[in-house]
């Protein structure tokens, strides 16, 4: 039975040891070897102080002999233990294993009776130990220590206490629980002297009740390792009789005994290996032998891995980590150095990149990394850092250079370093440092600076070389620089800069300043009057330079003098109508005496003609429009118009220089003829100038011819004048080579001008480049020629500065504008010419006249007359009024409107108005006044609200529209109405709100019954917060909202939803913001409260206030709770006031109470505050605080202190207090002794009275001692029937159940500890709160005093400071009784952590179970996760495997080193995420192949997409080719049109010219003078173009016209590329498509993509041949253009001509109207004569006798007769060749027109191409944005 129960609890006892955890691999974080037992293979190493039975046989024994017959043994430990020969040796190494081989019990024991005895083992390296297992055969001891050593011995630290009481045993020991993890504390549940046999002591070194947050720091691994562990027993458990009798057989049964000792550990590498070798010199190799040396990885090395490999030192070592193994990195060196060491400052300055320092760098380098060079030594640029050879020694002149010769050891270019430069000193220069800098001079040894500065001024030395001389220091000038430092600028220089000559030339303006001389520092020159600007080349403002022709005389100005005047220089030459006028006078004379009536008429007529033109005025002004559409070529108003040998007379005296000028006419011939000029100079006074008083003689005269092809003539010599003298210029002007004058000659005369001769002029004299230069650029930019001609062209920039200085040395400065006020825009004018800016129609150089065609000067300007051509009778109107003279049927002031009820002047039509009107506007003819509800432009529609056709003859008239009521009457909704033919319906136009067929319905938004009459819809008054669009948003018939937004409510969306609040009107709706912990829970719901709509107030609790409810009321506290706030109830009598603390409910208490309610005695007190208050008096020596219990009056003692107050030495100690001392040890184990055999009495006696009272044994009917029970009979039964494998299960099993329940217990109180830690911990705060009070009370109480000091020292002189004093000590009391209020008392919080702590400790014992269960619970669902997590895991390798081609066989720092595709988990070295990869076979690997050709399509397509952009580019540029083209074309239209109207003006010329002369050679008065006279005039015409020239411009022009006709098919050619195109761009969408839809077809998508490019490179093409094609209409229109621009210019050239014969035949025909006139009177004298004679025969025969008489004389005279037929004939030809002209005139214009019409036809077809590009450019823009959309798509991979 004994034997049984052995077995049972060896089952019971036994614990089972940790498997060896397997190796893994440590390349991504750390790894750990296998534990073990260390005692394993190190029997040798474990040693005890005492082993019974060494020196001999010694007798021991047992406690209790009941179960065995025997009490005492004998052990023998002179030999090791042998199951068979030594079983009753206890040697140490028997505790390794628990059994022997015969499964028997062995054990260790030590001698009897001794009771310090200890074990050690000693390990041969530092190992990790984890914790500590001892089975005792006997008693446990009653004190033990565990200690380890980490130094193999020399020093030793306790790792825990054991005691059955710790107070007594270790004193100085903490016994108040763990609280740290390397805490040292004894405990006391391992030393209680039950069980007898079979106890355990269990420590581990990391208790799982403290949770680590690092276990990889310092302190935990320094906790963890050892290399030698100590157990010391000292203190045996007995029965206390070893006490009362020391014989030897009560001593024989106390001694110790252990079974087995288990160390558990493991090799101790920092986590840097995952197994371990033996150890040099350890040759055990026992199984489960946990060995000493680490096999390390991460590049470290040592016996524990505590160190990094040689020559990896780049990371400072450190222990490894789940995620990071902090695997040594080795050193960068470069090749020069075998050994570095970690230098931490170095690895603090980099960012903890690196830290590794070379050691001993050779070939001549130094640095951290060896990667630089010695001083003296450089980095060779041409040679890699890892060449040995890369160090070359330095060149440097050691006079110029410093330290001694150092150069620069490598290039850093920002740091300005090149390598083997030297480092000179500050001024010196050079590879070598030998030379001075430029700007410093002598270098020296003995000069720290090693040259001397220059002092040169920087701006005035040559910038190219050095500024001076190396060796003498002087200085090098520029250009214009001088002075001994160049610091001066030369004369005529000034600006000492840095410019390239130093200084700048003065450049005065040669005549707008005085001389070439400036201020040296502004280089301002001295100018001439009104001259500004540094230069005085610019013109003040108001102020301008004369041009060279200002001074010019108008001809209309001029005085007028007929031919015959004296004063006019010349001959006067005869007029022609003297000799014609004699003739035609003896003529009549014959006729008169004759009696030939006919004859004499004529010749009257004749005479009468003649007489009229010899009264036209010699010299009258003719005055010319300024019109836009021709050039004005004049100057002034107009003309003088100037009779032959007629004459003007200028008078001239503002000379403002004396000089010679030149003289010049300016005229505008009237015919072919060349007229000359005889010009008369003569000054008044005699000349008095140095310049021109010298010359004679003073009046001169000229004769110079005035070319009918030239518009100006200047004097062949110039003349001299001078100021304040007067001169006459007087001019004959007559035809040039006649002999007679004529009366029909006239010559336009514009103006005289004198132009100076600049050339003698300052500045434009001598042979000076700048002379030459200027005289070269008055000449080359044709300066002089620019004022000969009318216009001016615009000057060049250069002649405009010349002509201001000639201006300002003529005048002495500028001249003012003097702008007329009236008549310009501003007082400024133009700088060259001073012409001021003139309002409209205003001309004039000041602006102070009208222009011709104008009328009315004012502030506005002129206004122009504009007469109209086809109603007045000419352009000129009324001057003040502005009437134009109209014509009949003509009214207005411009004579350009129709009589009323007409319109389009000047075809005036009557007004169209269907008959619904009579008048109209008499522009537009749009009628004005429609009658019968009709409008529009013609009265042709009905008004609106009306429908129907009122056109005249449609027999239709306007009805009103019903919509749903006539127009007039008080149901009527619509705008207007139209009829729909379709379905024969009226269809209206609603007003707003309205809606219906017939406009009878309320639109959304609105209200209303529009179906009765008077019935409206109004707008839904819901203040805008609805959306009207809605049908829905509120009732259609009362206007109730219903759909209300903004978070709005009510019949009229005016107020706020519930929850909401504010101004619904502004749509300001706000959430209310109620705290919901005091507000009312029926105004909450999910987390959101209602509060008032319209301030937003909540709802609160009771007593409860705030906006928000987010305070207590005054005099209430605890905020939160469902009833609203408690009253504070303060103690109306103890209390300073009703108020509490909000949170707390603390009151503020008088002095003598507290308490939270001030019910309690105050600080330090204790007793019922209503009766009486008692003092604590707690000895301050022995108490730990100094407030008492409040109720008691008992006082918390300190150890070894007892009694009420403490003051009183407490049991155990001895001595006077306060010096209590401890008694002697033997004292507490008698009082100990004592005290458990009390309290085993008092158990006892407990048991009895139960017993006695209920007659059974206490718990003899629990189950569990029934089970207890069960499973007794069970093992009986086993042993019994001897089934040994059978007992074993049960004790295997057992002991998994015992482990379990173990684990269980072990989890509940690390549960309850960490908890109880917590609550120490709080409690450990709140005294370190306390105690800092306590510390500030005292110096609060040393501040009080020192004041009370303060008080009696000066309380006699000071009362104010006194009272203030005494102030001062109230308050300070206050504030110590609120201090001690809130560290002492019921309501302390010392106080209530002590409440708290007990309710935490009442609590953990009601959940105790609950926590039990919800443990086990836990337990099972960990299990559950696990292998949820291991099926997880296996589902993530083979989703790894599908998703990136590879599984996750990450290492702990996250790098997968078995799988090159990576997988879930695996990062690379910068910490980025490895999936897939080329080869890898997953869905990412194919994914990012797809990714790539998805990129490349990208490409492709932003390739295609640009392409397309440039073919758009094209295509606008195409588009604005084709605008220019059809610009030009128009142009040339333009241009042709202007051409055929010319060309049929000019043939209605020729034509009446034709006729004219036609008339004339058949009029009877045409004498043969004037034939001859008209046919020599006719034969000398002579066209432009012979008949051969103009037939071959007509091919040239057709053949230009076929070109042109050839655009219809480069436009059908560039249609069918267009059509290419888009077939291409078809293409192109379809390889979109295709590459849309390939997703993984990687090979479709690049065939979609080079068929996408095939087709962008033949739109390319297509549009590069639409593109040549335009290039080539271009070019053709161009081509022609040139022509007709050159037929344009023959026609002109062919006009010309023609207006001058028109001119010449108006000549004849002035002289042939007298022949004319002539044969008009003689007709009429004989038709007279036929009237008055009755017989015809008789003045027939009279006649027909005269005419033979007269043919006879005729014939007599022979050659003129044949003379006579041949003019006849050359007329006829004439005739003949002008008929032609006019034929082909006609082709030409008919040509003219059809091509015309071809260019119309092709500006057609031109804007429907480039309106079809416009859709090509659309279509193509479409296709590239679907194509970036559809790539975006690819790229997000979004559908």
């Amino acid at each position: 039975m004994n034997v049984h129960l052995s077995l049972l609890m060896l089952a019971v006892c036994v614990f089972g040891q940790e498997l060896p955890s397997s190796p893994h691999g440590c390349t991504e974080g750390s790894c750990y070897p296998a534990t073990g037992n260390l005692l394993i293979g190190r029997a040798v190493n474990l040693t005890a102080t005492s082993t019974c039975g060494l020196n001999g046989p010694e007798r021991y024994c047992i406690v209790s002999h009941l179960q065995q017959p025997e009490k005492c043994f004998e052990c023998n430990s002179q030999h090791p233990y042998d199951p068979n020969v030594h079983s009753n040796s206890h040697r140490i190494e028997n505790v390794i294993y628990l059994t022997d081989s015969n499964r028997v019990n062995t054990w260790w024991q030590s001698v009897h009776g001794q009771e310090s005895v200890s074990i050690r083992l000693n390990l041969e390296a530092e190992f990790h130990f984890t914790h500590l297992i001892m089975k005792f055969k006997t008693f446990r001891p009653a004190a033990l220590v565990i200690e380890r050593s980490a130094d193999f011995g020399r020093t030793w630290r306790p790792y825990r206490y054991y005691a059955s009481n710790c107070t007594r045993t270790f004193p100085s020991i903490p016994a108040n629980g763990l609280h740290h993890i390397n805490d040292i504390i004894c405990e006391e549940r391992y030393s209680d002297i039950e069980p007898s046999t079979n106890g355990e002591v269990i420590y581990k070194v990391l208790d799982p009740a403290i949770p680590v947050k690092d276990p990889y720091s310092l302190d935990i691994q320094d906790l963890l390792r050892i290399t030698n562990l100590r157990i010391n027993f000292t203190k045996l458990n007995t029965l206390g009789d070893d006490l009362l009798d020391r014989r030897p057989e009560v001593l024989q049964k106390y001694y110790y005994a252990i079974y087995e000792l288990v160390v558990r550990g493991s090799c101790f590498c920092y986590g840097h290996a995952s197994e371990c070798a033996p150890v040099p010199g350890v040759n055990a190799r026992e199984i489960g032998m946990i060995h000493g040396r680490c096999v390390c990885k991460h590049n470290t090395e040592g016996l524990n891995c505590e160190r990094c490999r040689n020559f990896h030192h780049d990371l400072p070592w450190r222990p490894a980590e789940a995620e990071n193994p902090h695997t040594c990195r080795e050193c960068n060196c470069n090749g020069h150095a075998d050994h570095c060491h970690f230098d931490m400052a170095v690895y603090m300055a980099t960012g903890n990149v690196t830290g590794g320092v070379c050691d001993d760098c050779l070939h001549n380098t130094m640095g951290r990394n060896c990667e630089t060079c010695k001083p003296f030594y450089y980095q060779d640029p041409n040679r890699d850092v890892r060449d040995p050879r890369v160090c070359i020694s330095c060149d440097c002149d050691p006079v110029g250079s410093l330290e001694g010769g150092v150069c620069d050891t490598h290039t850093n270019f920002e740091m300005g370093m090149i390598a083997g430069q030297c480092r000179c000193k500050v001024n010196v220069k050079g590879t070598r440092c030998d030379d001075c800098k430029e700007g410093y001079y002598g270098l020296s040894q003995n000069d720290p600076l090693g040259c001397q500065p220059c002092n040169c001024d920087p701006r005035g030395i040559i910038v190219m070389g050095a500024p001076c001389d190396q060796i003498s220091g002087d200085c090098s000038c520029k250009r214009y620089v001088t002075g001994r430092y160049c610091n001066q600028c030369l004369p005529e220089y000034w600006g000492l800069s840095n410019d390239l000559a130093g200084c700048r030339p003065c450049d005065c303006d040669f005549g707008g300043a005085f001389n070439n001389r400036c201020m040296m520092e502004t280089g301002q020159c001295d100018c001439r009057r009104h001259l500004i600007g540094r230069q005085c080349s610019d013109v003040q403002p108001g102020y301008f330079c004369a041009p060279l022709d200002f001074y010019k005389y108008e001809a209309e100005d001029a005085t007028g003098h007929s031919p015959a005047d004296p004063v006019l220089p010349g001959q006067v030459r005869q007029q022609a109508t003297n000799d014609c006028v004699q003739h035609l006078s003896n003529q009549l004379r014959r006729h008169r005496r004759h009696r030939n009536i006919a004859k004499s008429q004529q010749h009257q007529a004749a005479l009468r003609r003649i007489r009229q033109l010899q009264q036209t005025p010699d010299v009258r002004t003719v005055h010319r429009e300024h019109t836009l559409s021709h050039m004005v070529t004049w100057t002034g108003p107009g003309f003088s118009r100037v009779k032959d040998g007629a004459g003007l007379v200028f008078t001239i005296d503002n000379i403002p220089y004396p000089m010679e000028y030149d003289i010049m006419i300016r005229y505008e011939p009237e015919s072919t003829e060349n007229w000359e000029a005889v010009v008369s100079i003569t000054s008044v006074e005699l000349p008095s100038s140095l310049r021109c008083g010298n010359l004679l003689p003073t009046e001169q005269l000229y004769t110079v011819t005035l070319p009918h092809h030239n518009r100006y003539i200047q004097m062949p010599r110039p003349f001299c004048f001078e100021p304040s003298n007067r001169y006459v210029v007087t001019i004959r002007f007559q035809r040039h080579g006649a002999t007679h004058r004529h009366l029909t000659a006239f010559i336009l005369i514009d103006s005289l001008v004198l132009i100076p001769k600049y050339m003698e002029l300052p500045g434009f004299q001598g042979n000076t480049p700048e002379s030459e230069q200027r005289q070269e650029e008055m000449i080359r930019y044709m300066c002089l020629d620019s004022f000969m001609i009318t216009p001016m062209p615009a000057l060049a920039e250069m002649c405009s500065k010349l002509i201001c200085s000639i201006s300002s040395i003529i005048h002495d400065g500028a001249l003012p504008c003097e702008c007329d006020p009236q008549g310009s825009l501003s007082g400024e004018c133009d700088v060259v010419g001073g012409q001021c800016r003139c309002k409209p129609n205003v001309i004039g150089r000041r602006c102070d006249q009208c222009a011709p065609g104008t009328y009315g000067f004012g502030v506005s300007g002129c206004t122009a007359c504009d007469c109209h051509s086809d109603g007045s009778l000419s352009h000129q109107c009324d001057p003040v009024t502005g009437q134009c003279q109209c014509r009949q049927g003509a009214t207005g002031r411009q004579c350009s409107d129709c009589q009323p009820g007409q319109w389009g002047f000047p075809s005036c039509t009557p007004c169209q108005c269907n008959g619904h009107a009579d008048l109209c506007d008499p522009r537009t003819g749009e009628c004005r006044g429609c009658r019968d509800f009709t409008a529009g432009h013609l009265c042709e529609r009905c008004m609106d609200t009306f429908f129907g056709n009122p056109a005249l003859g449609s027999g239709q008239h306007c009805r009103p529209c019903p919509c749903p009521n006539n127009p007039n009457s008080d149901n009527f909704n619509a705008l207007s109405c139209q009829v729909d033919h379709t379905s024969d319906q009226i269809m209206c136009n609603c007003k707003q709100g309205y809606m219906g067929l017939r406009c009878d319905q309320c639109a959304p938004g609105y209200y209303g019954n529009p179906e009765q009459p008077g019935g409206q819809c109004f707008p839904c008054e819901c203040n805008g917060n609805i959306d009207t669009q809605d049908p829905e948003s509120c009732d259609p018939r009362t206007g109730e909202c219903i759909k209300c937004l903004y978070h709005t409510d009510g019949p009229s969306c005016a107020q706020c939803q519930i929850g909401y609040y504010g101004n619904a009107l502004a749509h300001d709706c706000r959430r209310c913001t109620c705290v919901t912990a005091g507000t009312l829970q029926s105004a909450c719901s999910d987390g959101h409260c209602d509060c008032d709509r319209q301030t937003g107030a909540c709802l609160c609790r009771e007593h409860v206030v705030g906006h928000n409810c987010d305070q207590c009321a005054p005099n209430y506290w605890n905020f939160g709770q469902d009833q609203g706030c408690e009253p504070c109830n303060c103690n109306s009598q103890h209390a300073l006031g009703t108020h509490c603390n909000m949170f707390t409910g603390q009151c503020h208490c008088h002095s003598g109470f507290g308490g939270k309610q001030c019910t309690e005695c105050e600080l330090f007190h204790w007793g019922d505050p209503r009766e009486q208050c008692h003092e604590c008096n707690c000895n301050p020596e022995g108490t730990e605080i100094a407030q008492c219990d409040r109720l008691t009056g008992a006082c918390e003692c300190r150890e070894g202190a007892a009694g009420l107050q403490c003051n009183q030495c407490a049991r155990g100690f001895t001595g006077i207090f306060p010096k209590c001392i401890q008694c002697h040890p033997c004292f507490q184990l008698w009082d100990d002794a004592l005290c458990q055999i009390r309290r085993d009495l008092d158990h006892i006696q407990s048991r009895v009275q139960e017993i006695l009272k209920g007659g059974i044994t206490p718990g003899a009917g629990d189950a569990r001692i029934k089970e207890l029970e069960g499973k007794l009979k069970q093992v009986k039964d086993l042993i019994i029937t001897q089934d040994r494998d059978r007992v074993y299960q049960l004790i295997g099993q057992s002991i998994d159940d015992l482990r379990a329940e173990i684990a269980l217990t072990d989890g509940r109180l690390m549960a309850m500890g960490q908890e109880l830690n917590t609550t120490a911990e709080t409690d450990r705060a709140l005294r370190h709160t306390l105690d800092n009070m306590e510390k500030e009370l005292r110096d609060l109480n040393t501040t009080v005093t020192d004041k009370q000091k303060l008080l009696e020292l000066f309380g006699s002189g000071f009362a104010d400071q006194f009272e203030k004093v005494k102030q001062y000590y109230q308050e300070s009391l206050q504030a110590e009784m609120k201090c001690n209020a809130s560290v002492f008392g019921p309501m302390s919080p010392v106080e209530e952590s002590n409440k708290t702590r007990a309710r935490t400790e009442d609590l953990l014992d009601e959940i105790e179970n609950s926590i039990n269960r919800n443990v086990a619970a836990h337990n099972k669902s960990l299990s559950d996760l696990q292998k949820q997590a291991h099926d997880l895991h296996k589902q993530v390798n083979q989703l790894s495997d599908q998703v990136c081609g590879g599984h996750s066989n990450n290492s702990v720092n996250g790098s997968c080193p078995d799988s090159q595709c990576g997988g879930a988990g695996c990062h690379d070295n910068q910490g980025n995420h490895v999936c897939g990869g080329v080869g890898c076979s997953g869905t990412v690997g194919t994914s990012v192949a797809a990714l790539n050709d998805t990129r490349n399509v990208t490409d492709s397509l932003n390739t295609a997409s640009k392409e397309l952009q440039k073919v758009s580019k094209k295509l606008q540029d195409i588009a604005a080719m084709t605008q220019k083209l059809k610009n030009q074309t128009i142009n040339t239209l333009e241009k042709a049109n202007k051409l055929s109207k010319e060309l049929k003006e000019s043939n209605k010329n020729l034509t009446e010219f034709i006729e004219k002369i036609k008339n004339f050679l058949t009029e009877e008065g045409a004498d043969p003078e004037s034939i001859e006279k008209v046919a020599q005039e006719v034969l000398s015409i002579t066209l432009p173009l012979n008949r051969t020239v103009l037939d071959k411009m007509i091919a040239q022009i057709k053949e230009s016209l076929s070109n042109i006709s050839n655009i219809e098919g480069i436009v059908n050619q560039t249609t069918l590329h267009t059509t290419k195109v888009k077939e291409l761009l078809d293409a192109a969408k379809e390889a979109k498509r295709r590459a849309e839809e390939v997703k993984d077809m990687t090979n479709i998508t690049k065939e979609a993509l080079k068929a996408s490019g095939k087709a962008i490179e033949k739109a390319q093409a297509a549009l590069k041949e639409a593109h040549n094609n335009l290039n080539s209409t271009r070019n053709a229109t161009a081509e022609v253009e040139g022509k007709l621009v050159s037929l344009d210019a023959k026609q002109m050239d062919v006009m010309m001509r023609l207006m001058n014969l028109s001119k010449e035949v108006e000549a004849l025909k002035n002289k042939t109207e007298q022949n004319r006139q002539m044969a008009i009177e003689a007709k009429a004298l004989a038709d007279n004569a036929t009237d008055l004679t009755s017989s015809l025969e008789q003045s027939l025969n009279n006649t027909e006798k005269q005419y033979r008489e007269l043919q006879m004389k005729i014939e007599s005279l022979g050659g003129v007769s044949g003379g006579l037929k041949d003019i006849n004939q050359r007329v006829k030809d004439l005739k003949e060749d002008a008929e032609k002209w006019l034929k082909n005139a006609t082709s030409g214009i008919r040509e003219l027109d059809e091509l015309e019409e071809k260019f119309k036809n092709n500006e057609r077809r031109m804007e429907k191409q480039r309106l079809e590009l416009d859709k090509l450019k659309d279509n193509a823009t479409s296709v590239r944005d679907e194509i970036r959309h559809r790539v975006q798509n690819y790229n997000t991979c979004v559908r």
